[in-house]
């Protein structure tokens, strides 16, 4: 008797796991680049893609790196926005890398045409004219940065591609007394375009 419950829980246990799905392994699919210098050093690929923020403003000494030194901030984010607003450039929105107008880049640089009335002192009649709201870059504090990196294992250093980068712009919300700052990214630039499809892994 002993031995025929003991057969029977063997056969409940070798049924029950027969019937248990196997887990499966999953594994991603890393794309082996390997690139070479002119001077025949070799790198291996060890990270895509590195995502980071940089500060363009130092604030002080405290701050940590990295940081921009020496940089012309202001400049560098004018000819940015000018040459995408041109569209000598395109940017890509940040959520899913899709190719903006330039209507969708005015809106999120916050520049806007309005039509403002108001009462002349003078004669008494109502008047109007044009304000257009117009971008300030010194507001952007930070570039957000997509990176690829390259290692070489025969002279142990590294070597790195920037893929894409961001302006990151500071706001100051006017209905919180405390001035809360919130941070928002307003575009993407890709160099070159087929590196949008990296990001999308």
């Amino acid at each position: 008797m002993k031995k025929i419950i003991v057969l029977i829980m063997l056969a409940g246990v070798l049924l029950w796991g027969c019937n248990q799905t196997p887990q499966k392994e999953i594994k991603k699919e890393i794309k082996k680049i390997i690139v070479k210098n002119d001077d025949g050093t070799t790198y291996n690929m060890i990270a895509d893609t590195v995502k980071y923020l940089i500060p363009l403003d130092k604030d002080s000494a405290s701050d940590a790196p990295p940081f921009f030194i020496g940089f012309d901030k202001v400049k560098f984010i004018s000819q940015l926005v000018d040459s995408v607003l041109a569209g000598k450039i395109k940017a890509y929105d940040y959520f899913d890398n899709s190719v903006m107008t330039i209507d969708q880049i005015k809106e999120q640089l916050g520049i806007q045409v309005d039509t403002v009335f108001f009462e002349d002192i003078d004669s008494g009649k109502m008047q109007h004219k044009i304000v257009v709201s117009e971008f300030n870059p010194d507001n952007v504090r930070e570039l957000y940065v997509y990176e690829r990196w390259f290692y070489s294992p025969d002279k142990c250093i590294f070597k790195t591609e920037v893929l894409g980068y961001a302006p990151v712009e500071y706001t100051v919300k006017e209905d919180q007394p405390d001035g809360e700052v919130t941070k928002r990214i307003l575009f993407i630039v890709f160099p070159d375009k087929n590196n949008t499809d990296l990001l999308k892994q």
